[in-house]
């Protein structure tokens, strides 16, 4: 019995099925991995991905959630395919981050994209979306540089994810029915987004350098979390 009704194979080795669905092979693979997506792996250890899971992925995450049009998992789906380009791009800042940072930066990112609303407006008020995202961004940003990486390097990751950011994120096939005022009210969130976390860097940089120069051990509020300078 066939596993798909399609006139295609019915299994797709790793690059052809994540070339079917949009996504980067080390994003289906991690996917298969976590237990995410099903995958049926072959006495010679290669994996394979049934036609019909493909077809059933990529419906799911057509569906609009709400009475948006923003499909289903877009912001996990963005944050996973940035994570294997910015690898592959090799970001200067991004290489000096260990591998648990990195996922550090990814949930981050992940917490930054579901400020996007369901229905994203070219209108909306982007100062407020500007804020928002400063604050979400202040904790990653700090253990940023907690990790020693340079004023210099942050501001090209951050000039790094105004480019890329917008790019992966409207390359999701499911979003390809959306019209363009959507499109163009998305891209206007996605680019506040970074200049919110632009805001952090330079918002972080700046208190640290008055604790070196001997400030007071003063707390600052992060998020939810309270942390403090440092002389």
């Amino acid at each position: 019995m066939s596993h798909s009704k399609s006139n295609g194979p019915a299994w797709l080795p790793l690059g052809q099925a994540a070339k079917k669905l949009g996504v980067h092979p080390t994003t289906l693979r991690r996917w298969a991995e976590n237990g995410d997506f099903p995958v049926m792996v072959t006495p010679g250890g290669h994996r394979r991905f049934a036609s019909a899971d493909l077809e059933r992925f990529a419906q799911d995450r057509s569906r609009p959630v709400g009475q948006g049009p923003m499909p289903e998992g877009w912001q996990k789906w963005s944050a996973d395919e940035l994570g294997m380009r910015w690898t592959e791009d090799g970001v200067e800042g991004g290489r000096r981050l260990a591998p648990a940072d990195v996922l550090k930066v990814r949930d981050a990112l992940l917490d930054l994209l579901s400020l996007v609303p369901a229905q994203p407006e070219p209108s909306a008020d982007m100062s407020a979306v500007r804020s928002k995202a400063m604050r979400l961004s202040e904790e990653a940003v700090g253990l940023i540089f907690d990790r020693g990486l340079t004023l210099t390097e942050c501001t090209e990751m951050t000039q790094y994810l105004r480019t890329a950011l917008p790019q992966v994120v409207l390359s999701n096939p499911a979003l390809e029915s959306a019209g363009q005022n959507i499109q163009a009210g998305l891209r206007n969130h996605l680019i506040a987004l970074v200049d919110g976390l632009q805001l952090a860097v330079s918002r972080t940089w700046e208190d640290r350098a008055r604790g070196s120069l001997g400030g007071q051990h003063e707390p600052r509020r992060y998020g939810r979390t309270a942390r403090y300078r440092t002389s």
